[in-house]
C-alpha cells in the first residue's frame, strides 16, 4: 500500500522522453471520523514532472489504492513514479513500457507491466 501520511508528500510521474500519455489514479482520504474515495487522472508531459496524487491536507492520510499508465505512443518509453516528500525525490519504479503496454500499480498486488494482450510482463 502506498500511503501519503504528510502534506508535503505527493506522487508524481515523468518519461524518459518526448510523449504525452494518460494516466489514472485511484485512492482515498482517511481521517479520524471519514473515508473518503477520490480519483484523478491526466497526461504526462515527456520528461517534465506531472502530479498523478496530490499531498493531503492536515490530519489525513491519503492511501493510494490504484495507479494506471498506458502507453499510446508508437515507441518504448521508461515510465517513473516518484514519491516526493518535501524537496526529497525517491524513484519508486521506472519500468520500460512498449507501445500499448500498461504500468499498473494494484494496493493488493504491487506493480506490474501488462503487454497489449493484458499479459503480465512484469509483476
Amino acid at each position: 500500500m502506498l500511503i501519503l501520511d504528510a502534506t508535503n508528500k505527493s506522487l508524481q510521474i515523468k518519461l524518459s522522453g518526448a510523449g504525452v500519455i494518460p494516466f489514472t489514479t485511484h485512492y482515498a482520504d482517511i481521517t479520524t471520523t471519514a473515508f473518503t474515495p477520490a480519483s484523478a487522472d491526466g497526461y504526462t508531459s515527456g520528461g517534465t514532472p506531472v502530479a498523478i496524487v496530490a499531498a493531503p491536507a492536515g490530519s489525513t492520510q491519503r492511501q493510494v489504492k490504484a495507479i494506471t499508465v498506458l502507453n499510446t505512443t508508437a515507441g518504448t518509453l521508461s515510465v517513473y513514479i516518484e514519491l516526493v516528500d518535501n524537496t526529497a525525490i525517491y524513484r519508486m519504479v521506472g519500468p520500460a513500457i512498449a507501445a500499448g503496454e500498461m504500468l499498473q500499480y494494484i494496493d493488493t498486488n504491487g506493480w506490474n507491466v501488462m503487454t497489449s494482450d493484458g499479459i503480465i510482463k512484469m509483476g
